[in-house]
């Protein structure tokens, strides 16, 4: 949950642009407050990826937030 529409879009994209797909979920589907990211796993993801990802996440949460 990343708290508005602009910051689950943002972040979206910028996952999308290190080549990973995760739709953003958006108001009026949710509150504007719960806006946040879905991630679709399955078993033929490997530790790996998923460790990647989770790396990855937290390099953009960390671009994006304020100073």
């Amino acid at each position: 949950i990343l708290g508005n529409s602009l910051h689950a879009l943002t972040a979206s994209r910028l996952l999308r642009e290190r080549g990973i797909s995760v739709q953003p979920i958006l108001h009026p589907a949710v509150l504007e407050s719960g806006a946040r990211l879905r991630f679709f796993l399955n078993a033929l993801h490997t530790p790996a990826q998923l460790q990647a990802t989770a790396d990855t996440l937290a390099v953009v949460l960390h671009e994006r937030s304020p100073s």
